[in-house]
């Protein structure tokens, strides 16, 4: 009964309103990040849970969890040749016009078995060559032309409305591609720009949970110069976020928030040309990958089990 309990708890404590989910975090008073920043981020846990249950539980907005945000607009997509699976939605309770994309559901299979070569797609403004992660660009391109018709019609029923893009996992990825693709430069890079004429960059965000790295530090300047807020969530001991490894020149995009040992979400400062020792990159990978069951730490967020879904 002490375990029932304790679950209804934590269920009761998941209520998907701006500022109201989460778990109270220890602040590092050295680092310190506002509750209010912990509350927002936490919040989007649903939207990347929701990627994870069935079309029918997406489409009718279907989930366990007490007052969920009213949306409207649902659509989807869903390539079977890749997985590549998400959805866009219209958060009528923030006005805002969310994208979510979903995650692997079998990550020590997608680390042992990937790959990890980047491959260029093109050039910065200074001339510099732009690498990617060659599967997470083919899983994105899998989908592009579905997920932009999508996000372009919701966005123009929606006129003013903010976009917030989430992912986790490899939809962590997917969702950092987004953001190249709908601002950068056709002459330089393999984008379309399609978000440019539609929404100033300032009022669209990214709020990824366990992203692996996706390029190398062109990419992430490149991404980084449309002036997007990002806000990239890792867990203390989660094998993902260091991969693929910083030998093969990649680098994550910036900000990272990072859960550490003492339960505390840290901002973390990642230098010019690489990325914050003293947060995940202080953890040894090799020892990482030894761990056990590495679903837990990558799954977990907030006191919150992305991959369950909470789904109906």
């Amino acid at each position: 009964m002490a375990g029932l309990c304790s679950l209804l708890l934590s269920l009761v404590s998941l209520i998907a309103v701006r500022g109201a989910i989460g778990m109270h975090l220890h602040i590092r008073a050295d680092n310190s990040v506002p509750q209010s920043i912990v509350n927002t981020i936490s919040s989007y846990t649903p939207f990347a849970a929701m990627t994870y249950c069935s079309n029918t539980s997406i489409a009718e907005w279907k989930s366990a969890l007490p007052n969920p945000v009213r949306v409207s607009d649902t659509q989807q997509w869903y390539i079977e040749e890749t997985g590549s699976r998400g959805y866009v939605t219209y958060d009528m309770d923030h006005n805002q016009v969310v994208v979510a994309f979903r995650g692997t559901t079998e990550i020590k299979s997608w680390v042992l078995d990937s790959e990890f070569v980047p491959e260029s797609i093109g050039q910065d403004t200074s001339g510099n060559v732009v690498k990617v992660h060659d599967g997470f660009l083919v899983t994105y391109r899998s989908s592009q032309a579905i997920m932009i018709s999508q996000i372009t019609d919701v966005l123009c029923k929606h006129p003013g409305a903010s976009l917030v893009i989430v992912g986790h996992s490899l939809g962590a990825a997917l969702a950092t591609f987004v953001i190249l693709d709908g601002f950068g430069d056709p002459s330089k890079v393999s984008a379309s720009q399609f978000l440019k004429s539609r929404i100033d960059p300032s009022h669209v965000t990214v709020y990824t949970f366990g992203s692996p790295r996706v390029g190398n530090l062109a990419f992430r300047n490149l991404v980084e110069s449309f002036g997007v807020r990002f806000y990239r969530s890792v867990n203390y001991n989660d094998v993902v976020p260091h991969l693929p490894p910083e030998s093969l020149q990649y680098v994550h995009v910036r900000t990272e928030y990072w859960i550490n040992a003492n339960f505390e979400l840290v901002t973390c400062n990642d230098i010019t040309n690489g990325e914050d020792t003293d947060c995940a990159n202080s953890l040894n990978i090799s020892a990482l990958l030894l761990q056990g069951d590495w679903s837990i730490p990558h799954d977990h967020f907030f006191n919150f089990d992305i991959t369950s879904g909470f789904c109906v």
